[in-house]
């Protein structure tokens, strides 16, 4: 962005760059790129309304209700109960139901629901996220008696787009994003650790030598999930990753040029740009994806792909008797199949 604006910032959005506009709680998508006719116009509208003022906010109205129901989120999140994405996925949904209907009375009538979420037609996944957050807010409300009325978004059908969804990486992508960026880059040792742990995106971020661990005189590497129900994984450093993070000095295992961590949005910006420099197709999440894909035509398990990928594996019975006593052998025989993968 050559052109810099107060109060506009860039967001990669998938497979493009948008823009947004905040002066205040709220971000505003602006058409276009800086510099472009409609943007310009756009954005001098905004520049010149006013500033808000401080808005009053009156028990048993909508606001007031979010912001009970986000200091609860907070709190859950501040103990552990609650991931810190989860608090800010609901912040920015709310944030949408507070600016458009903030003064209403907290006794929403599904059919007002229905009229302001059919604004949000055109994004299917952000509307049904928008509703999610909703119903999350009511159901904590009704439990606390501070709302009469049933909970407004229950029974509402999600949108179904047609789409196929973050295309899955295949090996061949992987290696030639591998052939591209060579040992020695953060590029590399990126897509190492994410074939070797397979982890989330935000746990994926934090990892660093204070996770590395010895276990029978082989390297592990153990971390709290962030996500909920926060479950410890164990697995064994691969050799790829032994050497790629070998001397090691920094907090994370991944950082940018000037030395920081990345952030949860920053990271996948990165992935997105190396694979584009590579002239290869894929994502961070698209690895995620294929890596299952990958092992189980190897002969891999569904229970041992829960395992990897950190997810609930089979029963309730099953996880009781089952998971704490063998995540760490299966988890030993994951890193034999991956080891026999060539990337």
């Amino acid at each position: 962005m050559d052109l810099k604006l107060k109060y506009v910032s860039r967001e990669w959005a998938r497979t493009k760059w948008r823009y947004r506009f905040q002066r205040g709680r709220v971000k505003i998508t602006l058409p276009g790129k800086p510099g472009e006719p409609e943007f310009m116009r756009r954005y001098a509208e905004l520049v010149d309304q006013p500033i808000p003022e401080r808005t009053v906010v009156y028990e048993g109205s909508i606001a007031w209700l979010a912001g009970l129901f986000l200091g609860y989120v907070e709190m859950q999140v501040a103990a552990g109960l609650m991931s810190p994405l989860t608090l800010k996925g609901h912040r920015h949904h709310l944030a949408r139901l507070v600016e458009a209907h903030g003064p209403m009375s907290v006794e929403m009538r599904q059919a007002h629901l229905l009229t302001f979420l059919d604004k949000f037609a055109t994004t299917p996944s952000g509307r049904d996220n928008l509703k999610k957050s909703v119903s999350a807010m009511y159901e904590w409300a009704i439990k606390r008696e501070h709302v009469t009325c049933p909970n407004p978004a229950k029974g509402i059908p999600k949108l179904k787009p047609k789409t196929a969804g973050f295309y899955t990486c295949t090996a061949e992508d992987v290696a030639r994003y591998l052939a591209h960026h060579g040992p020695g880059t953060m590029a590399r040792r990126c897509m190492i650790l994410v074939l070797s742990t397979v982890a989330r995106r935000e746990d994926l971020r934090n990892l660093g030598p204070a996770n590395e661990f010895q276990r029978d005189g082989q390297a592990w590497l153990r971390w709290t999930q962030s996500k909920a129900p926060n479950d410890v994984t164990e697995i064994p450093m691969l050799a790829m990753l032994r050497e790629e993070v070998a001397g090691c000095t920094k907090a994370t295992y991944l950082h940018t040029s000037a030395g920081k961590p990345y952030t949860h949005g920053t990271i996948g910006n990165a992935v997105q740009a190396w694979f584009t420099q590579a002239n290869a197709k894929g994502s961070l999440h698209g690895v995620r994806k294929g890596v299952p894909s990958i092992l189980t035509a190897m002969g891999a398990t569904s229970y041992e792909l829960d395992v990897l990928l950190g997810h609930k594996t089979g029963s309730k019975e099953t996880r009781t008797y089952v998971e704490a006593a063998r995540r760490s052998e299966i988890a030993a025989q994951m890193s034999l199949k991956m080891e026999g993968v060539k990337w």
